[in-house]
């Protein structure tokens, strides 16, 4: 079973599956690429677990956002060893720290008056961690996972593997959903506790809870991703999250909306409506 579920995973996530092979060998120097394209707006963009950006490579986020006539500065990070950020590119447990110091500097060298975090997943929920703590003025979180470990429980699992629906319906997100419960979580799991020996890292969902003030949210996910919509449902009590649920039953909806072409509209019209909102937000102020 373990091996097939594997196979699904090459098939299904071939960028996550090649990650977990890899397993550390990405170059921890490529842990940040900033371009600087003198806007008043900068984009830090945040990879998962593939090393990923919102699902996307560097250079596909590049084209898509050069389909619009409004400059962006980019800031990429990457999140070299898989562990929610909270390893530095070189292997410490003080990586949160450390991107938050990163994300700062150039915060402050690019000097936008508007800065907008984005990420998937994993990605999604650093985006969230360093909106609060870095002052972005927005986050657009793609399926935000801050902890892998409500994949793996027992009744999840089981809801998952007798989804009669889901597996005559969509075979193919069915195969994506279980290879996330019982591969990429553990993998991910492992990783976390082989960084963090005494089994407590960081909740990246904890400022975000208690801040007093937190960045205008847009949480993206899929409307028939049972686990997503239970974690969308912990931003209920913030006034500050938008939620656009959009037609996938997987917890990868990026993929599902890049397929049916509608990514790079979705992105750039939250991206715009965020500017207007915060705008208007700061002229009422």
């Amino acid at each position: 079973t373990k091996q097939f579920l594997h196979l699904v995973t090459r098939f299904l996530a071939p960028a996550t599956a090649r990650e977990m092979e890899r397993d550390g060998s990405l170059d921890p120097a490529n842990y940040v690429v900033v371009q600087d394209n003198g806007a008043d707006v900068t984009l830090f963009i945040f990879s998962g677990v593939a090393a990923l950006f919102a699902g996307l490579p560097a250079f596909e986020f590049r084209k898509l956002l050069s389909k619009t006539d409004r400059a962006f500065n980019l800031v990429f990070l990457r999140d070299i060893h898989r562990t929610y950020y909270t390893c530095t590119p070189d292997g410490q447990p003080d990586g949160l720290a450390f991107y938050q110091r990163v994300v700062e500097e150039q915060k402050a060298a690019l000097g936008a008056r508007h800065n907008v975090g984005i990420g998937a997943s994993g990605g999604a929920a650093a985006a969230l961690y360093y909106g609060v703590l870095c002052g972005f003025d927005h986050v657009i979180a793609f399926s935000p996972v801050s902890d892998p470990s409500p994949y793996i429980r027992f009744g999840r699992r089981l809801h998952a593997i007798f989804d009669a629906k889901k597996a005559f319906t969509d075979p193919r997100a069915y195969l994506e959903t279980l290879a996330l419960m019982f591969v990429v979580a553990p993998w991910l799991m492992r990783r976390l506790r082989r960084a963090h020996p005494d089994g407590q890292w960081p909740d990246l969902m904890a400022p975000y809870r208690e801040a007093s003030e937190r960045p205008l949210t847009t949480l993206v996910y899929g409307d028939n991703c049972l686990p997503d919509i239970e974690h969308a449902r912990l931003f209920a009590p913030y006034p500050e999250a938008r939620h656009r649920p959009v037609r996938s039953n997987r917890h990868t909806c990026t993929l599902d909306l890049k397929a049916r072409g509608e990514l790079d509209a979705l992105l750039l019209r939250e991206i715009e409506a965020g500017l207007a909102e915060c705008a208007a937000a700061k002229e009422r102020a």
